[in-house]
């Protein structure tokens, strides 16, 4: 008796703020939308207050319904909301198990490979030339979804270099960086090395935030500096195909943030 009348009790209650508990969900709903800055970007590729947006503002919506419903004594409405809720809650821990899992249990790691500096005749310029080595381990028996790093800067002692990327061929002058363009997966229990990484600096045209260029040459001569990488790591829908001119989707299945660091002494 006494815990079919506390039930009583909150079922009444409910009803009685079940207006103000659906606005409040509401409110929440959008405001999980606002764009903020945040660790990693939400599932429509931008940095919002909550990254699990859109899902966690469908599910507070539903949440709201089921309230709203729940007061006005909608039960059918109210029993949809509950069922469109175990889905949705169904659907991302799928989701979490088999997809946000092995990204986020990657180990990724950056070496550098190898470095060279001096003055090169062809550019007729002082170069440093800094090969790495970036490395995915996946311990989890699930392959990742494709991946692909965005968003990324490189940065020598903590000084962030502003280069133009190339592939093939340079583009916007010979300083730049050669890197991973293309999307990849990691199988279960594997390691995967990629080595065409390639940072090239030349002295004279190399911009450097904050125009701290002194500082990071002195450490480049002396050949005791550390790189580092920033950036995203993202499974899409649809990475696009550049060869045909479609833009990657803006839909992403799981986000992961990066910074690596890697230090060479010579």
């Amino acid at each position: 008796m006494g815990v079919s009348s506390s039930l009583e009790r909150i079922a009444t209650e409910l009803k009685h703020y079940s207006k103000a508990l659906a606005t409040v969900c509401i409110i929440l709903g959008f405001l999980t939308l606002v764009p903020w800055s945040t660790s990693k970007p939400n599932h429509i590729s931008y940095y919002s207050i909550c990254s699990f947006a859109p899902i966690s503002t469908v599910v507070l919506f539903m949440i709201a319904v089921a309230f709203y419903s729940f007061g006005k004594g909608i039960m059918w409405l109210c029993y949809v909301g509950m069922i469109a809720l175990i889905t949705v809650f169904s659907f991302t821990g799928y989701w979490a198990y088999t997809i946000k899992l092995p990204v986020d249990s990657l180990q990724v790691n950056i070496i550098i490979d190898y470095f060279w500096y001096g003055y090169d005749d062809f550019f007729k310029d002082n170069v440093a030339s800094i090969f790495l080595n970036l490395t995915f381990k996946n311990p989890t028996h699930q392959d990742t979804q494709t991946l692909r790093i965005e968003n990324y800067d490189f940065y020598i002692n903590g000084k962030k270099l502003k280069l133009s990327t190339y592939n093939s061929f340079p583009t916007g002058g010979y300083a730049g960086i050669r890197y991973i363009t293309w999307a990849l997966s990691i199988k279960a229990n594997q390691t995967l090395t990629y080595s065409g990484i390639h940072i090239l600096l030349e002295k004279n045209y190399t911009k450097i935030a904050g125009n701290d260029k002194e500082s990071v040459w002195t450490a480049l001569i002396q050949g005791n500096f550390n790189v580092t990488l920033t950036g995203v790591l993202v499974a899409r829908t649809d990475f696009g195909d550049t060869e045909i001119g479609r833009p990657p989707s803006i839909l992403n299945t799981v986000t992961r943030s990066l910074t690596l660091t890697c230090t060479y002494s010579s």
